[in-house]
């Protein structure tokens, strides 16, 4: 008992001392935390800190806390390409496996794709991929497909790459080239053929005069190739330079390349002046050729610079994709601007309307009057007629409503002719009905304040040009000195006439004529008699403000002429012309 009260008198003390230091405690713990409230009401950014600190803290798991982590693996990637595809697949990003494939060189060139499984632009540039391989598949190209996304992959950890899909194509000796192109089938299978064929053969000067005419540029070299002891040729020196610089080319722009020719006839090759093998040319259609520097050494990458640092063309393709708007301001800042939206086919060649912009712009920047110019310009002419004829002779009648006036009032200031006939003529497989026959005199004076009288000069004349920008229908007028005895001075008909060498009367002028018209667009001797003295000629060259030509595929970028006022025609023809000038801000 005594112990027991000893002890209580011991402990008293102690508890009296322990409640005063921690209502000291709890009294300084207050005080610290009314500070600390009062700060936090003067910057209630820090207290949101405090409070999402401590939040997060208590919703973490407790697992997140230990050091050992339960972390769940990745899925496999399923395949983009189906079973039986053309495309071989490497899912897991094997790279190994493509290179050990690479190594046997069974093919030339091997196209590879390096996508994302989870990238919408992959998986539907997956299907042009696939679409472009069952075209090439008799072709000398392999296609590949590896996942360089897939983490635990030879890819992945090899190559960074910047963006999904990225595609490359593989060459023995060239390495690794990126295609650059439009991810659709046609552009990557016009990409794969261009690279399979870099270059055309040249064998007469008919050859020489189609392949100047369809190009505005391009690079031709001269090679000698001699049999050898065995019979086959010998590789001339160059040669495989010049190969490589072609297939460089058009990697470097695989949307509107630089051509590469080759000469072999000895014949044509001194008529450019080429007289060593090797020796190589830069054509310019707009300006005068250049011919390659003997200083500077002969190989591919040289090659190519300088064949694209010293080039100039009439129209330039325009591919408006990702940041078009700042793509058109660059272009539209420079000054006027032509855009032609036009379909292409790249198989119909001077059938595609590229080719009569492409005559509407050497004619503007004909400066000097060249005949290299004047015979591009007809050559692609003929070319048109020609597959004109062929469609004609496939089965599609082609009508033209025409008039014929005699003695007219704006016919007497031209004092070689008194009789001219105005024809509209419709390329397109409807006809012409005839109550919609309204060809008459207001277009033939239309015609005399478009080219002036100045121009209607000589034997017989011919004048074709578009009606209202249609490329299907076109106005033609004929004029010639006749004799009107027993001539009506005043016809009007619907027939199909034919229009074509010496101006033959009978044909032109006899309204019951059934001769088909195959001339659609610009008779050879029209458009060298009457063209050569257009004030068009060479307009770019006598005004301050010049204007550039551009075409756009508009079976690719029609939306782009929406949202510029443009509309397809009761046709579906989604073809048209706009003019931007951004300083006056009219289109």
């Amino acid at each position: 008992m005594v112990w027991t009260v000893g002890l209580d008198r011991l402990t008293r003390p102690l508890i009296k001392r322990f409640k005063k230091g921690l209502y000291l405690v709890c009294t300084h713990i207050w005080k610290l935390v009314s500070r600390i409230v009062l700060k936090m009401a003067k910057s209630p950014q820090t207290w949101c800190f405090v409070v999402a600190f401590i939040f997060t803290l208590l919703a973490m798991k407790p697992s997140g806390f230990s050091s050992s982590r339960n972390v769940d693996p990745i899925p496999m990637p399923q395949r983009v390409f189906q079973k039986g595809s053309p495309v071989l697949e490497f899912s897991d990003g094997n790279m190994v496996a493509v290179e050990e494939l690479l190594k046997f060189r069974e093919v030339d060139f091997v196209m590879v794709m390096f996508y994302a499984h989870w990238d919408g632009t992959s998986l539907s540039a997956a299907q042009e991929f696939e679409n472009v391989a069952r075209k090439m598949v008799c072709k000398d190209v392999k296609f590949f497909a590896v996942n360089c996304w897939w983490p635990y992959g030879v890819c992945a950890r090899q190559r960074v790459l910047n963006y999904y899909p990225m595609f490359t194509l593989i060459h023995q000796t060239l390495g690794e080239l990126e295609y650059t192109g439009l991810l659709k089938e046609k552009s990557m299978t016009m990409f794969l053929q261009r690279v399979i064929n870099p270059f055309t053969f040249i064998e007469d000067k008919q050859s020489l005069k189609l392949f100047s005419a369809e190009h505005d540029v391009s690079v031709i070299a001269y090679f000698n190739f001699l049999p050898s002891l065995n019979g086959t040729l010998q590789e001339p020196s160059g040669f495989i330079s010049f190969f490589k610089a072609s297939v460089r080319a058009v990697v470097k722009d695989p949307i509107n390349p630089i051509v590469f020719g080759i000469i072999t006839n000895n014949q044509v090759a001194r008529s450019l002046s080429m007289i060593r093998s090797q020796d190589t040319q830069l054509r310019r259609m707009l300006n005068v050729s250049l011919v390659y520097p003997r200083h500077l050494p002969y190989n591919s990458k040289m090659i190519v610079s300088w064949a694209y640092k010293h080039q100039q063309k009439a129209v330039k393709w325009l591919v408006p994709t990702l940041r078009k708007s700042l793509i058109f301001s660059s272009l539209f800042s420079k000054g006027p601007t032509l855009l032609f939206f036009t379909p292409h086919q790249e198989e119909t060649i001077f059938g595609n309307n590229f080719h009569l912009l492409r005559t509407v712009a050497l004619d503007y920047w004909n400066c000097k009057n060249s005949s290299n110019i004047w015979d591009a310009i007809q050559m692609i002419h003929s070319e048109r007629q020609k597959m004109l004829k062929e469609r004609n002779l496939n089965g599609s009648l082609d009508l033209e409503c025409c008039s014929t006036l005699s003695n007219n009032q704006r016919i007497q200031y031209l004092s070689h002719y008194n009789t001219c006939e105005v024809c509209e003529h419709s390329s397109q497989h409807q006809a012409i009905q005839t109550n919609n026959c309204k060809v008459n005199s207001a277009i033939f004076s239309k015609s005399l304040e478009f080219f002036g009288t100045r121009i209607f000069s000589g034997p017989s004349l011919c004048l074709n040009w578009l009606n209202n920008y249609n490329p299907f229908s076109e106005i033609r007028v004929c004029c010639k000195k006749v004799d009107l005895i027993g001539r009506n001075r005043y016809s009007q008909s619907i027939h199909a006439c034919s229009c074509n060498g010496g101006m033959n009367t009978e044909a032109i002028f006899n309204p019951n004529s059934k001769e088909k018209f195959i001339d659609n667009i610009y008779r050879k001797q029209s458009y060298s008699d009457a063209h050569r003295w257009s004030e068009f000629t060479g307009l770019g060259c006598k005004t301050n403000k010049t204007l550039d030509f551009y075409a756009i595929r508009s079976d690719m970028f029609w939306s782009i002429a929406e949202h510029l006022g443009l509309r397809k025609s009761k046709d579906d023809i989604s073809t048209s012309v706009v003019i931007i000038d951004k300083q006056v801000l009219t289109f």
